[in-house]
């Protein structure tokens, strides 16, 4: 070990000046990240379902929609539709917008002598031929308007925008979404969005505006992101700076840990940005944990140099020894970290992905940091009487550590008993975890857009979307008559929809209507069933599909060359693929996957003649998510904890040491997820990290605890006294920086959603728990089992 420390002691310049290059570099990288806008990097890869999300979007457009509301006790004004007039043309031309409806310009069929025709009804109140009460009652019996367009108490009304997806500019979203923000703020006395805006606003008109939407969604996340790196950088700077003020007295022993936390983060965040990633809603974790995680080898470095300084007195003499006794543990927590981070590089979804590798490579530097900054720091410096480093500490962990040893020494069958206790309703809570994840819920309830969203749903369409397509199965025309021979388009196969399928998707949709969730329906039969009704004087007794398949073929041909944007979003041009979308309240995974078995359920049941049916949209690929999350984590344990004991038992030279230290690491974290169990947590994306990431931290202090029991064991030759000295000379380290951590990631409840907050929070608590542990549990066991002989 000496010979690795012999040339930073020798050339301390010339090393702090080789730290120095990288920093600057990644320094540069790190102020320029920015936060992803977007959420495909929270979609799991080489799924099947976001396959075929995107093959939806290719063939009928992107199926994320803004919705924008529009409420008022007497809704049918002059007024209040040249407002909506002037909004539905304001946004139509923002770039990127597909598409904009509202009650101004949606088109209905209508009759003439010519047969149907698509015409847009308000125009018949802009030329005189009926009254804006006249169209209120109409539009409030339409079955295409019903729900979607305008609320069935007729006071609220939605501007529906479709939005063209732009590969390769992560930013299309935010762009449109600022626009229409803009657009509202002009029209209205209150700005719109977040942070010093509202997604409501209340016009001069009367009107009350509700903006919604997965767009908007997706924007609001990026900009609370932006705004909780704000927070967490000097509160968590703050939180630690203060734990090492009021544990350590010297300027030294407070600003080493700070500075590489500082030079941790600029390295694993600069390295992040220079390869051209942008923070998400799970990567923006990336900042507090590095911080938190970053100190801890410091401290133990330290407190290690400390006791050495005492024995030798000479500060080079006493950091060569300090080194090669710290170093191996040190590495050895460094490594477990780094593998309960890497271990979710198992995880499909790329977020996660990335803040495993990213984390793991922030444990590497913090671990190369504190090997390197400490002694190098210490030489500059030039340390010399021990007296300077010794002043009035904070001696809470020294009384401490008195009634711990009563308590391990004493109170043996009171802490196993109670502990087993514990266990056994940890293990009845896991049997009541959840597994959601609702983007929506996830903010506060105090958020606009929460409350946007709630309203929306309430009184109009839903904001998600889940879409259904149908292509009929294929089949060969038939040949002529008298002829033996067919011609070559006679043999490719078509799958031209028949009103038999037709049939079969109007079933589908009364059932879809069955849940309270789904609030609109829309297909190519409600088209259908209004062109019936048209060529029939618009009597409402032929408001449903032809029975004559003449009759649809004509309907369909209509649709096809009338090339409507509007309508034939719900089938392709060449007539063979359907789609049905539903609007659906915003819900949770687990509630939404209840619905999707049972809609597949039925699907299995009624299409079994070739039929082509896909159930997609983001809502799908979103629900999906939490199954893979769960799946993936128990990979991800599976993967980390075997790496972990068996370091744990080279480093030891013992399996049975290694298999013994999971238990008071592995305690903690089914107590935590037993009591998110029995308080309703639910395990979403953030929580489900807990164990993987909480598995290689908490055994540090396992690490620490042993490497010192195993010096004093040997001279001492006595479980007792080999614990008390342990505690004695070790105690106080992992006390310190057991507790920064708590408290750094106790800095993520002041976050602006609310798995993060529980993800900080249970996450603190089940360190503080493995601190307990470690401090209790595993003397119990080294003196139950006796290890060392």
């Amino acid at each position: 070990m000496e010979k690795l420390l012999g040339p930073l002691l020798k050339y301390p310049r010339l090393a702090l000046i080789i730290l120095l290059l990288p920093t600057l570099i990644f320094a540069f990288y790190a102020w320029h990240v920015t936060a992803d806008p977007s959420n495909e990097s929270l979609l799991p890869q080489d799924d099947i379902t976001v396959e075929y999300l995107k093959e939806f979007n290719r063939t009928f457009g992107s199926d994320e929609v803004i919705v924008i509301a529009l409420h008022s006790s007497q809704l049918f004004t002059e007024e209040n539709f040249a407002l909506l007039s002037a909004l539905t043309d304001r946004i139509s031309q923002i770039p990127y917008v597909t598409q904009v409806v509202s009650l101004v310009n949606f088109k209905d069929v209508r009759s003439d002598i010519f047969g149907p025709a698509l015409r847009v009804p308000f125009e018949e109140v802009l030329s005189g031929k009926k009254t804006l009460q006249d169209f209120a009652s109409e539009v409030a019996q339409n079955p295409l308007t019903q729900n979607l367009l305008l609320s069935k108490d007729g006071k609220t009304a939605a501007i529906l925008v479709d939005i063209t997806p732009r590969e390769g500019d992560p930013f299309y979203r935010r762009k449109i979404v600022e626009k229409i923000r803009e657009i509202i703020t002009e029209a209205g006395s209150q700005e719109s969005g977040v942070g010093d805006q509202k997604d409501k606003v209340k016009p001069s008109s009367g009107l009350d505006f509700y903006v919604a939407g997965i767009p908007v969604e997706v924007t609001d996340l990026a900009e609370y992101i932006r705004r909780d790196q704000k927070v967490f950088l000097p509160l968590i700077f703050l939180i630690i700076t203060l734990a090492l003020s009021l544990t350590y007295s010297t300027i030294l022993e407070v600003l080493l840990p700070l500075l590489a936390m500082f030079l941790s983060l600029i390295w694993t965040i600069g390295l992040y940005g220079l390869q051209g990633k942008a923070l998400n809603a799970i990567t923006t974790l990336l900042t507090p944990i590095v911080m938190v995680t970053s100190v801890e080898n410091v401290i133990h470095f330290l407190n290690r140099y400390r006791e050495d300084f005492y024995n030798l007195g000479d500060p080079q003499k006493a950091l060569v020894r300090s080194f090669s006794i710290i170093a191996i543990p040190c590495f050895l927590t460094s490594f477990t970290t780094a593998i309960g981070f890497a271990s979710l590089m198992v995880n499909p979804i790329p977020a996660v992905q990335d803040f495993g590798i990213y984390a793991s490579l922030g444990a590497t530097f913090a671990y190369f940091l504190a090997m390197t900054l400490v002694p190098l720091t210490i030489i500059q410096v030039k340390v010399g009487k021990l007296d300077s480093w010794i002043g009035k500490k904070w001696d809470y962990p020294e009384k401490l550590l008195p009634y711990l040893e009563e308590i391990i020494l004493s109170k043996k069958s009171w802490v196993l008993s109670i502990t087993g206790i514990l266990l056994l309703v940890s293990f009845i809570g896991l049997f009541r975890i959840k597994i959601t994840t609702d983007i929506i819920r996830s903010f506060k309830s105090t958020a606009p857009l929460y409350q946007a969203t709630q309203f929306i749903d309430e009184h109009l369409t839903g904001v998600n979307s889940l879409e259904i397509t149908v292509r009929g199965p294929k089949r060969y025309p038939e040949s002529v008559e008298g002829s033996s021979v067919q011609s070559p388009e006679s043999e490719v196969p078509s799958s031209r929809i028949t009103l038999k399928t037709l049939k079969k998707i109007e079933e589908l949709q009364q059932f879809l209507d069955t849940f309270p969730e789904i609030v609109k329906t829309l297909s190519l039969v409600d088209l259908i069933k209004r062109l019936y009704q048209a060529d029939h004087e618009d009597d409402p007794a032929f408001y449903r599909l032809p029975e004559d398949e003449s009759d649809l073929e004509e309907y369909l041909d209509f649709l096809a060359t009338s090339k409507d944007r509007e309508y034939l979003r719900f089938i392709t041009e060449d007539l063979s693929l359907v789609r049905i979308s539903c609007r659906v309240k915003a819900v949770g995974t687990d509630r939404s996957q209840q619905m999707l078995h049972q809609i597949q359920a039925y699907i299995n049941t009624a299409f079994r003649e070739g039929e082509e049916i896909r159930i997609t949209g983001s809502m799908l690929v979103l629900s999906n998510m939490s199954t893979y999350l769960v799946r993936n984590q128990i990979k991800s344990m599976a993967t980390a904890l075997p790496l972990i004991l068996i370091s744990m038992g080279l480093l030891y030279r013992s399996t049975f040491i290694g298999l013994m230290s999971a238990i008071p690491n592995l305690i903690p974290i089914l107590m935590v997820y037993g009591f998110m169990g029995w308080i309703g947590i639910e395990l979403s994306v953030p929580t489900a990290m807990i164990s993987s990431i909480v598995i290689g931290l908490a055994i540090n202090n396992t690490i620490y605890f042993l490497s010192r029991f195993k010096l004093e064991f040997p001279k001492l030759k006595d479980y007792a006294r080999a614990i008390q000295a342990t505690l004695k000379n070790t105690g106080r380290a992992m006390i310190a920086s057991s507790l920064i951590l708590v408290l750094g990631f106790w800095v993520g409840i002041f976050g602006s959603f609310k798995p993060s907050i529980y993800f900080a929070l249970l996450t603190g608590m089940t360190l503080l728990l493995a601190l307990i542990s470690n401090l209790i549990i595993l003397p119990l066991t080294l003196i139950i089992f006796k290890p060392l002989k």
